[in-house]
């Protein structure tokens, strides 16, 4: 293969190729492209010297507007994705989460930014025209810490460990309170009136709580791989939407952030949350940097920057696009995903913010099944369960290849018809629970049973419908509830050779439990209590949505998401009494927020990790005794029975 036929197939990062054949039922699935391949394509076949070749894939070099990555087995066309995105997005993410928004847990000696020449280097002397210089400047103090700013590409940070910052103050009694008014569903301003903390001081705090909850949640989660290890887990992915106000007069449509969130069904412990949002990127500095290389007339698989929108690059009005588990059909969502450019990127609107810069979700999308992969690697088998997205499906059959195809891996779709009555929702709950009841009493098995028995029926007396383009499968679940009615269900990880579903045991449990519970309680929790990410009323603002509540600084949506995912997985407890964290056995009692941010991190691991002691059983106190009554004897009293009544007789 000649080096332009090569340079077509996008680079490997870190030992990751996500460009490969995504259909399970294809046998050159996970089949990774070999750039160094020296197979020639057979004569006649109309393919050009200068396209990509390996006797498995093929990328036609006549596609330049829209490359993509045949595969000859199976005819399907993979959208290119650039391997060094989702990698920078994958450390991107694993930095915040260790601890920290810009640069990850622990002392920052140098520039925060990946791309800059002073990345990781302590100050010292650099060369300048005219005389050596220092490579950071003082940036003023922050929370007690002083800030830097990166010569190179103006990045600030604040270093950790400066002793000659003013330490960190303690919290007053009406700041600890500023907590629990964010997750009580309090706006800010009343917040402000309530508490007398003014909003400078309320958006510090906010700062103050993200970095302490991503710490937090850093260190109570070392030992998850390890409590995961040997179970058979259900997890649900979803996506949500939250607008942030427009800014600038000049431009009136909102921004539109997405949030991916994973969460185990058995427990309810929300595994990763994450938001297609870099504060780190500076508008200005991406657009000429993308004009300098070209970047805007190249696909976003060959640019130098292709993990975030370029300035100028997202249009629309700003609405959010509607989930696939709202009312549209499954078809619908077929039409539109075929409908678009790259099928592996969702609907995007809204525009690109004054500060930072949007990641493209289906970037995010890979990065979150990537990290997510690493938490549960040690679990026997585990089943995933999301909304119908081609984007989804492409992230997770990419990270759980090799689980998918030694069969501890199985993908579902699920599709929820929420736009019934809630007395209808109730009947046709009813109408499951006593089928179950039924099915109980006559095998004489449990619930779990139960279901399967009911999907194992199903399997072979309901034929699957096919749709879409790619001839998906799909059941109606015969057990609906009351919260996901008239579910249906779509098994995206069927092999080829693979004997009846019915009689596979994974299969039937897949479809039995397949669910988006976990996730949409989360999702519901996050619209209730935290104000800032609730669906509010909208005013009208010369053609454009304004939301009351929403906030005006893109950074507030990941910080909120944060603060909140430590509250539910460490500190609300359930009807059981158990928090998610207790369930999965990474605490014993729920986690006190005020211990966190009076007492340091160090107390907070000892007080979740420490089993509560009963209070000692008070000794019963002896009843008090009616005060003793003297009398006296007999023949002190006498034998006068009369009664005197005083001076002047009766």
């Amino acid at each position: 293969m000649n080096p332009k036929g090569a340079a077509r197939l996008p680079p490997a990062a870190g030992g990751m190729q996500v460009n490969c054949c995504k259909n399970p039922a294809c046998r050159q699935f996970a089949v990774r492209p070999d750039p160094e391949s020296e197979a020639k394509p057979p004569p006649r076949h109309g393919i050009g010297p200068s396209a990509f070749y390996d006797g498995s894939y093929l990328i036609d070099a006549s596609k330049t507007n829209k490359p993509s990555l045949e595969c000859l087995s199976c005819s399907e066309n993979i959208p290119l994705k650039s391997n060094t995105a989702v990698q920078a997005e994958v450390l991107r993410l694993r930095r915040r989460e260790a601890g920290s928004r810009k640069g990850g847990g622990g002392k920052k000696e140098g520039c925060p930014k990946d791309s800059c020449r002073n990345h990781g280097l302590p100050d010292g002397q650099e060369p300048g025209p005219y005389r050596p210089r220092s490579r950071y400047l003082k940036f003023g103090v922050s929370q007690g810490k002083q800030r830097l700013q990166c010569r190179a590409c103006g990045s600030t940070w604040s270093p950790g460990g400066n002793p000659r910052g003013r330490p960190r103050r303690p919290l007053k009694k009406e700041e600890r309170k500023v907590f629990r008014g964010l997750i009580s569903h309090t706006p800010y301003a009343r917040m402000s009136g309530l508490l007398e903390v003014s909003l400078s001081r309320l958006h510090q705090l906010i700062g103050r709580f993200e970095e302490e909850a991503l710490e937090a949640q850093a260190a109570l989660e070392e030992g998850l791989p390890e409590a995961l290890r040997g179970r058979r887990l259900t997890l649900s992915t979803d996506r949500q939407v939250y607008p942030v106000n427009w800014s600038e007069r000049e431009d009136r449509r909102n921004i539109v952030l997405h949030s991916v969130v994973t969460a185990d069904q058995g427990t309810g412990y929300v595994l990763c949350a994450h938001v297609n949002y870099d504060p780190d990127v500076e508008p200005g500095r991406l657009a000429l940097a993308a004009e300098q290389t070209g970047d805007y007339a190249k696909h976003p698989a060959y640019r130098a920057e292709a993990r975030v929108w370029l300035p100028g690059e997202l249009a629309g009005e700003g609405k959010p696009v509607v989930g696939a588990t709202a009312r549209a059909s499954s078809e619908q969502r077929y039409r539109e995903a075929s409908a678009r450019a790259d099928v592996e990127q969702p609907e995007t609107s809204g525009r690109e913010p004054s500060k930072g810069a949007v990641v493209r979700e289906g970037i995010t999308l890979y990065a979150h099944f990537r990290l997510l992969r690493e938490r549960v690697e040690h679990a026997r088998h585990v089943t995933h369960c999301f909304e119908q997205e081609s984007a989804m499906r492409a992230a997770c059959l990419t990270a759980f290849d090799d689980r998918v195809l030694d069969g501890r891996c199985e993908a579902f779709y699920v599709r929820i018809d929420k736009g019934f009555t809630a007395k209808r929702k109730q009947e046709m709950a009813g109408a499951s629970r006593a089928l179950l009841r039924a099915v109980q009493a006559e095998h004489n098995c449990d619930g779990l049973e139960a279901r399967r028995l009911l999907v194992r029926a199903a399997l072979g007396t309901q034929r699957l419908a096919e749709r879409g383009p790619w001839r998906d499968r799909w059941l109606r679940h015969p057990c609906p509830t009351a919260f996901e009615p008239d579910k249906e269900v779509c098994r995206l990880t069927r092999r080829p050779g693979e004997g009846p579903e019915k009689e596979n045991p994974a299969a039937v449990h897949g479809y039995a439990f397949a669910s988006l519970h976990a996730v949409d309680r989360f999702f519901l929790q996050v619209r209730y209590k935290v104000n800032t990410l609730d669906r509010h009323r909208q005013t009208a603002s010369f053609g454009r949505a304004w939301n009351v509540y929403h906030p005006y600084n893109p950074g507030r949506v990941p910080a909120l998401l944060s603060i909140y995912r430590l509250w539910h997985n460490w500190s609300l407890a359930g009807k059981d009494g158990n928090t998610p964290a207790m369930r999965v056995g990474l605490a014993v009692r729920p986690l006190n927020p005020e211990t966190l941010l009076e007492r340091g991190l160090q107390a907070a691991l000892e007080e979740v990790r420490t089993p509560q002691q009963p209070e000692p059983a008070a000794r019963p106190q002896p009843r008090p005794q009616p005060p003793e009554i003297k009398r006296q004897p007999e023949t002190e009293r006498g034998t006068d029975t009369s009664v005197d009544f005083g001076p002047g007789g009766f």
